[in-house]
């Protein structure tokens, strides 16, 4: 038999991957395993003898008695083992506790202490899957799809909690994933933080496009449609919609999908009076008419910090904001249907004044923050509100110009508990009320 320091070896390292090693032998669970060639020929072959039951290592008569049978470690001195079904297990108690059908490679055998060793990766160990949370799959139509995160405890109605007993924890899986559409264009606006705003909302699913497509829980329009801006005379025209987009906005409303519009979505489609309607208003870049009532173009100041009073604390667009906030943005002054709509939140700034804002006609005639020789009724004061369009409920929030106004907590805190409930349960059987009730 060769000597541990016998340079012949036939072993083929060389060539291919180290063999793998069976974890549940004691003598791998050391801190520096073999590193040579001849260490690890000489590492398995004493494996080969213990197994065979020449435990003794050759020079086991030339090593101090607190290492013989006991490898490298000296803390290990009652190594006695025993064989059992081609594998070798401690004596005593350590033993019994052990389970005869035990998997190999599940647990691993320390002599002299049997207290469970940390889990180490090892070459060629597969680390188990971890549980994946459930949720439904969803086509996009080409939109570009975001998936974040949970934040904060999951509603106990919308979630249910399974224990799996091979991990021994709780997986709470979700019943139900909201998913929600972005759509933008049409208005220009900064698209990182404008996004990093829906990033941080922690929604289970969102998604952005430049027009919106049926299938989302609830829809978000930041863009502003049904306007072509010339640089000429007129400054801009006002296309009809197609009969398609027609229809699907249609379907949005029949369906009952959430609606939520923000800031300048108000000036969308002015060519099609049914788009004011779903909205509650319209701002006017030209002046026209709604309602059959004429109108001058709609007025615009920007960088206005205004006080926000709440109309309605209990309505769940308003938890969480307190009776008041102040909040940095640029204010309109154009007409609102007051009579669809369920007023939330009022400015304290006085849009009574026409001559506090400027002219959007001179604005796209090249002449920004100006109003000579322009006027306009007294503007509403509204900021929020709430209405129904078909089986949809709808939520405006004419906040949202800039980065200012992205980074705004209570703007933030506002905006997800709009998607929260055009998305609920709630809120659609509060537009089966009111339209049973009108």
């Amino acid at each position: 038999m060769r000597s541990p320091s016998d340079t012949r070896t036939s072993w083929r390292v060389a060539s291919r991957r180290p063999p793998r090693r069976n974890r549940a032998h004691p003598s791998h669970h050391r801190s520096d395993p073999p590193r040579s060639a001849q260490r690890i020929a000489h590492h398995h072959r004493r494996r080969r003898r213990v197994a065979a039951g020449e435990d003794r290592h050759p020079d086991d008569g030339e090593r101090p008695a607190q290492l013989r049978r006991t490898g490298r470690s000296r803390d290990r001195v009652d190594a006695r083992r025993e064989r059992c079904d081609g594998r070798l297990r401690p004596r005593g108690r350590a033993s019994a506790a052990r389970e005869p059908g035990h998997r190999r490679g599940v647990g691993r055998v320390r002599f002299g202490s049997f207290r469970e060793p940390a889990p180490r990766r090892r070459l060629g160990h597969v680390q188990p899957r971890r549980p994946l949370l459930l949720g439904r799959p969803r086509t996009l139509g080409g939109a570009e799809s975001h998936r974040a995160p949970p934040e904060g405890p999951l509603d106990p109605r919308s979630a249910s909690r399974t224990r799996e007993p091979h991990q021994g924890r709780v997986v709470v899986r979700r019943t139900r994933v909201t998913s929600v559409l972005v759509v933008t264009g049409g208005h220009p606006f900064e698209a990182d933080p404008f996004f990093a705003i829906f990033d941080a909302l922690g929604l289970d699913h969102w998604s952005r496009a430049t027009t919106p497509t049926i299938g989302h829980d609830v829809v978000v329009f930041y863009d502003m449609p049904g306007l072509r801006f010339t640089g000429g005379d007129p400054p801009v025209e006002f296309p009809e919609p197609s009969a398609e987009t027609r229809d699907l906005i249609e379907r949005l409303v029949n369906d009952g999908t959430g609606l939520v519009f923000m800031h300048h979505a108000v000036a969308g489609w002015p060519a099609w009076e049914r788009y004011a309607e779903i909205v509650g208003g319209r701002f006017h870049y030209q002046p026209g008419s709604l309602r059959g009532r004429s109108y001058p173009d709609s007025g615009y100041v920007f960088d206005v910090t205004h006080e926000v009073s709440i109309l309605e604390p209990d309505h769940p667009v308003c938890a969480g904001v307190g009776p008041s906030f102040s909040i940095t943005d640029e204010l309109y002054c154009f007409p609102v249907l007051d009579d669809s709509i369920v007023p939330l939140m009022r400015t304290d700034f006085p849009v009574h004044d026409a001559s506090r804002f400027h002219s959007a006609d001179l604005a796209i005639r090249g002449r920004r923050n100006a109003n000579d020789g322009w006027t306009h009724p007294a503007g509403s004061p509204l900021v929020a509100w709430a209405k129904t369009a078909g089986n949809s409920p709808v939520v405006y929030l004419q906040f949202g110009d800039g980065p200012v106004t992205y980074r705004d907590e209570n703007f933030r805190r506002v905006l997800r508990n709009s998607i929260d409930w055009v998305a609920s349960d709630a809120a659609r059987d509060w537009v089966r009320s009111r339209s049973s009730s009108g």
